[in-house]
Parts: structure tokens; C-alpha cells; sequence
């Protein structure tokens, strides 16, 4: 039977606890790996300062590998006994070595240890996350390379405004992922500092070697103030999630386009049939549900934001069971992302520009804005240059000059040239990106890997 880590021989009342345990046992099982490595770091600490005999923390470290390994294999996890992860490991080191079981908690409190196996976990996402950020990235250079002469009417208010290409369009998608991808390289910056030897948030009151099990895990450095240690798990959670919620707005906007471009009355688009469903009534009917769902599952990530920020925002200094409600929203809120930036990247190569629609609604009231500047750059000051141009055209009742049937001049210079260089800089960016996930991922994992030795 499992026993709880506070347990002081007094009989909980059963619905206290299935209210106090909530959704933190399942939450939990995706935390034991990274909590078995920080207690493996924490038992040697604690044999360096001679806490534990030398052969004692073999022995510690020997059984949570075994349970490391039992983990991957699907044959051990946080049973829904038990109150939490730590509570796992720590009954099953008694089961298994007996009292030495017990010695693994001098010097922390789950308080730290929760932080830790949450600092270990948030590298890992915002590594993958990065990497998720990366293929998305590719997938749409890959689109504009493939689509680079190919004209879009640029719209604004939602009317077909000024010439525009589908390089242009994609780049938009690649610079945005560019930039959460910088975002989160400078968050595992902040992520990268060590927070075990808080304890309950004011230190341990065993002298414990902090810099020993931030070296061991592959840390920067040990987090300096110990009070801040609990403070600093919401912040950086949040922060975390405030960049999955970005990325979801900008999917979320590549999305809408996507749809609107999908519709028989834009046209410029078209879906590959192995990604629409379909009607039960009309059988004429092929949708495009997954680029609708798409947009609803990316705008849905504010909400795990929000949920986080409800929940840690109200709170006065220090640890408050609160925080435990902070892990659904944090946890669920990477699996989606990593969801939405998968079927993101996979989008670009199944849509085709159509052609033809595309040369047609490029009519010639779109070159309105290129001939204004031009006349101005003829010696015509701009804004008689602008009524000059306008006085050409019809101006509808949205406002909009039109210079009747016809096809524009095509895509001017700049709309041609830009996207292009800028796009070859935006590649480069996004390998050398790239290499720094690899080379992070390189060194986190192989001090998980040692401090199991």
C-alpha cells in the first residue's frame, strides 16, 4: 500500500484526498523520468557531502535507474495510489533497498524536487518545441521556393488590394516561427539554472552541494535565491506557455487564410482530396475540416495560458498548493501545440495554387498604389499623384478604384526580388537554429544519461 511521504499515522478522510490528488497522478506519470534523474543527481550529491556512504548511493542510484528502465518499458509508473511521482519513487526505493529508501529526502523538500522535475522537463519541451518550430519553418521555405513566380492578390479589409506573391505569404509564416524560435533559445537560457537546495523555498538546513547537482544535470548554474525557486516555476511556466500561445496565433492566421483561399469564392487554392472530408448529405460537398480544426486547436493554446495565468496570478510569496493545478495546463498546453505545428508543417506541400484563378484576380485597379508612385517619382508630389490615379479608376461604393476588366502589369520588382534574398537569410537562421537544438539536446542528454552511472 502506498504511504504518503507527510503521512504522520492520521487517517485521511477519502475525499479530501481523491480532492487534494485530483488529476496530478496522471499528470505526474509524465514526470517520473525527469524526477528519477534529479533524485539520482540528489543521492550522489548527498553521498559528496558525506551524507551517504559511497555504497549507499550506488545502491540508490542502481534501483531508480532500474526503475528508469522499468519506466521505458512500460512496467513501472505512478500507480493511482500514490499521491504524486515523488511518492512513487520513494516507496518503491523502500520497497526495494528497504530504510536506505527513506535517507534519499535529506536535504530537500517535494517543494524543490517538484521544480526540478518540471526545470528538467520544460528544457526537453522547449528544445522539441523549437525543433517542432524548425520542420514547420522548412515546410513553408519549401512552399515558396516550389511557388516562388506565382502572383497573390494582397488583401486588406478583406478586398483584393495590391500585388503580392505566394513567397511573400509564406515568408510571413517562416519569420514568425523564426522569431519563437529565438524566444525559446533565450528561455532555456532562463530555464538552464538549477533549482534543487530550495527545499520548502528558504534553503535546506542540511549544507547541500547545489553547484554538485546542477553540473551533474547539465545546468548552467545553481538559481541564486532560494525564495524565488518556488516563485519563479510559475513565471517560467507561464513564459513557456506564452510562447506555445504565439505560436498558435500565428497558425491560427495561417490557417484562416488557408481557408478563405480554400472557398469557391477566393479559388486560390486547392487541397489535396486525402486531406478533405465530406458531407453526409450533400454529396458534392469536400471540406476542409482539418485546416478549420487547425485554426480552432491553435487558438484553443491562449486558453492553457490563460487557465496557468488564473490560477498563479493571485498567489502571495512562497509555495501554496495552488501550484499543483499548474501542471495540466502546462503539460496539455506542449502535446497540443506539438499537434498543431505537425499538421501546420504537413499543410504547405498538400495545397496547390491555382493558377489561373490567381492570374485573373490580379485585375489592373491592384497597380493603382505602383502608378501613383511612379507618377511621383516622375516630379508629381505624391498625394496629387494619388487623386491623379484615383481620377483614372471608378471608385466603388467600398471605396475601392477599379479600372475595369482587364489583368494587372504583374508583379512589380520589389514583390519579385525581395522575398527571395530574404528568404535564402531566413534559412540560414533557421539551420544555425537548428544546430544549437542539436548541440543542446547533445549535452542535456548525455548528462542524463551519466548521472545514472
Amino acid at each position: 500500500m502506498a504511504v504518503n511521504l507527510w503521512d504522520k499515522g492520521v487517517a485521511m478522510d477519502p475525499r479530501v484526498r481523491a480532492f487534494t490528488v485530483g488529476e496530478d497522478v496522471a499528470m505526474d506519470r509524465v514526470l517520473l523520468p525527469w524526477d528519477l534523474a534529479g533524485s539520482a543527481a540528489h543521492a550522489k550529491m548527498l553521498a559528496s557531502i558525506g551524507a551517504l556512504a559511497g555504497s549507499e548511493a550506488a545502491s540508490l542510484v542502481r534501483e531508480l535507474r532500474a526503475m528508469r528502465d522499468a519506466h521505458a518499458a512500460g512496467q513501472f509508473t505512478v500507480a493511482d495510489s500514490d499521491e504524486d511521482c515523488h511518492t512513487a519513487i520513494e516507496n518503491r526505493l523502500t520497497e526495494k533497498l528497504g530504510p536506505l529508501g527513506g535517507k534519499i529526502h535529506l536535504g530537500r523538500s517535494r517543494n524543490d524536487q517538484v521544480v526540478l522535475a518540471l526545470r528538467l522537463w520544460m528544457r526537453d519541451a522547449a528544445l522539441e518545441l523549437c525543433g517542432s518550430l524548425g520542420e514547420y519553418a522548412r515546410a513553408q521555405l519549401e512552399f515558396a521556393e516550389r511557388h516562388a513566380g506565382l502572383p497573390l492578390p494582397g488583401h486588406t479589409h478583406l478586398q483584393a488590394a495590391m500585388p503580392s506573391s505566394w513567397a511573400l505569404w509564406a515568408q510571413a509564416w517562416v519569420e514568425a516561427a523564426l522569431e519563437s524560435m529565438r524566444a525559446l533559445r533565450h528561455l532555456y537560457s532562463e530555464l538552464n539554472r538549477c533549482p534543487l537546495g530550495a527545499a520548502a523555498g528558504f534553503g535546506s538546513p542540511v549544507a547541500t552541494d547545489r553547484a554538485f547537482v546542477s553540473h551533474a544535470l547539465g545546468f548552467d548554474a545553481p538559481q541564486r535565491s532560494v525564495v524565488d525557486v518556488i516563485h519563479s516555476r510559475a513565471r517560467l511556466e507561464g513564459r513557456l506557455l506564452h510562447e506555445i500561445a504565439v505560436v498558435g496565433a500565428s497558425v491560427e492566421k495561417f490557417a484562416c487564410d488557408a481557408s478563405l483561399y480554400l472557398t469557391r469564392e477566393f479559388g486560390y487554392l486547392r487541397l489535396d482530396p486525402a486531406f478533405q472530408t465530406g458531407s453526409s448529405i450533400m454529396p458534392q460537398k469536400q471540406n476542409p475540416d482539418v485546416v478549420e480544426l487547425l485554426r480552432a486547436r491553435a487558438a484553443r493554446l491562449r486558453a492553457r495560458q490563460e487557465e496557468h495565468a488564473w490560477v498563479a496570478a493571485k498567489l502571495p510569496s512562497n509555495y501554496h498548493r495552488d501550484y499543483q493545478l499548474l501542471k495540466e495546463p502546462l503539460l496539455r498546453g506542449l502535446g497540443e501545440a506539438l499537434e498543431v505545428l505537425e499538421m501546420a508543417a504537413l499543410l504547405p506541400a498538400h495545397v496547390e495554387p491555382v493558377e489561373e484563378r490567381l492570374r485573373a484576380a490580379l485585375t489592373p485597379d491592384l497597380d493603382a498604389a505602383r502608378e501613383a508612385s511612379e507618377r511621383a517619382l516622375a516630379g508629381t508630389p505624391f498625394r496629387e499623384a494619388y487623386r491623379e490615379t484615383a481620377a483614372h479608376g471608378v471608385i466603388g461604393a467600398a471605396g475601392a478604384a477599379s479600372a475595369g476588366p482587364g489583368t494587372s502589369r504583374g508583379l512589380p520588382e520589389h514583390v519579385r526580388t525581395a522575398a527571395a534574398a530574404e528568404l535564402r537569410v531566413a534559412a540560414v537562421e533557421c539551420a544555425a537554429l537548428e544546430a544549437w537544438i542539436r548541440g543542446t539536446r547533445g549535452h542535456f542528454r548525455e548528462a542524463l544519461e551519466r548521472v545514472f552511472e
